[in-house]
């Protein structure tokens, strides 16, 4: 499982949710959108690559944003 700074990525996905609903500025809306779009990706990727991971144990990757 991904994490940063000792958070999930579901953890950081919600935290820029809450901080959306808090934006004061389109800018600002947007720009935590981007990221959330970027935080949902990874975790896309690295459920993919954890799948991959089970059918071939052989294969280990280590992901870092």
């Amino acid at each position: 499982m991904l994490t940063v700074n000792n958070r999930t990525i579901d953890e950081l996905i919600s935290y820029a949710e809450t901080r959306k609903l808090q934006s004061e500025s389109k800018h600002e809306t947007e720009c935590i959108e981007g990221i959330i779009y970027i935080l949902a990706k990874a975790k896309q990727q690295d459920e993919t690559e954890c799948f991959e991971t089970r059918k071939n144990p052989i294969i280990t990757k280590e992901v870092s944003i």
